[in-house]
């Protein structure tokens, strides 16, 4: 047991490997901040992780429940960063850790768009979230829409942060005949983009200048209207945005993805991009309508945004500018850090140190 003053053992059980997002957004991120200050932090990633080999996945799962529960017992501190267990596991990673934070960033209390939508299958998310949230100490949720989800009475909200020493506004600007407008996801979220393939012909016809981009690890179906695409990479997660003038982040409006924590649109804003998004979850809490960004929810409301961004070189300017200070003032990676260290600090009974919170309104530990 860590004595006050003295470097605590910091085990992270996630569920994705070191290149899934959230794992590289939020605990790979938040890492060197808790090792600053005099953490010792183990992150452990599941076992035959590689999504194409889910029966390999599944045999593994009894070694790798073993093998977390022994890790349990041995730290000082446990996060659980999104997986969730059923009853009998949750109990007991609950009498072997000495403290518990669940930590998750999306529905997980939902299969994904992409799983079986059955009522058994809802039912075993809804229960396995249930108990390992009763499980935790404190729980950590990455928007305002989850903590209400998690219902815990020891609720943090920490958005994921962006790393503002990478993402950063851009040199001087494109030809003034064209207009960037882009869209970065992964390919399970292409459907998203897609679902705006109305609005973009129209936007095209209307003026041909606008050049339409989609930076994800997946191709977009094919369309009629000409769509540039780069493969994404870690390495170029910023750089490919350093063509673009208008940032995209559209969301049907649905449970799922009312859990969605708004990455896509604060890349953009930290880029110093206008962004036009969907009035969804977090989206809504992320912008102020005509001032850091463009809320449009019909086909003419998109199609209005992104025309008079594209015709208007002051304003795509003036509300990137804004965004940028959005993202400085409650979304970075150093305020989310902060946060961070300061949570596992005041749960292990130490004050001080920790850093201003990311957001002035979240709530507070009771």
């Amino acid at each position: 047991m860590a004595l006050p003053g003295r470097p605590a053992s910091v085990l992270i059980l996630t569920v994705g490997d070191e290149t899934s997002p959230g794992t590289r957004l939020r605990p790979l991120a938040y890492r060197s901040y808790l090792e600053r200050r005099g953490h010792r932090v183990r992150i452990v990633f599941p076992l035959g992780a590689d999504p194409n080999r889910l029966r390999r996945r599944r045999l593994l799962r009894p070694f790798e429940l073993v093998r977390d529960l022994r890790a349990a017992s041995k730290a000082d501190i446990v996060v659980v960063y999104r997986k969730t267990f059923p009853g009998p596991t949750a109990r007991w990673l609950r009498r072997l850790a000495p403290r518990l934070i669940y930590e998750f960033d999306d529905a997980v209390d939902l299969p994904s768009p992409d799983e079986p939508q059955d009522e058994r299958s809802r039912a075993r998310y809804r229960s396995n979230f249930r108990a390992t949230v009763a499980a935790a100490d404190l729980v950590v949720a990455g928007n305002r829409h989850l903590a209400e989800r998690a219902g815990h009475p020891r609720t943090e909200v920490v958005p994921t942060g962006v790393d503002l020493s990478i993402f950063r506004p851009k040199e001087g600007t494109g030809r003034r005949d064209e207009c960037v407008v882009g869209w970065i996801g992964t390919r399970g979220n292409l459907p998203e983009w897609s679902s705006l393939s109305p609005v973009f012909e129209r936007v095209v016809a209307a003026r041909p200048g606008v050049r339409l981009k989609v930076v994800s690890d997946g191709d977009p179906p094919a369309t009629p209207f000409p769509v540039e695409v780069e493969r994404f990479t870690i390495e170029r997660e910023a750089a490919c945005l350093e063509d673009v003038e208008i940032g995209l982040m559209p969301l049907a409006d649905t449970p799922w993805n009312r859990g969605k924590c708004s990455y896509k649109a604060l890349q953009c804003m930290a880029m110093g991009l206008p962004v036009v998004l969907s009035p969804v979850g977090m989206n809504r809490e992320v912008v102020e309508h005509g001032v850091s960004g463009l809320f449009a929810a019909s086909e003419e409301e998109w199609v209005g945004a992104i025309l008079g961004l594209a015709a208007d070189r002051e304003l795509r300017a003036r509300i990137g500018r804004a965004a940028r200070a959005v993202v400085e003032r409650s979304y970075s990676l150093d305020r989310v850090g902060a946060a961070m260290v300061e949570i596992i600090d005041r749960l292990l009974g130490r004050t001080g140190g920790a850093g201003p919170a990311p957001a002035g309104d979240r709530p507070r530990l009771s």
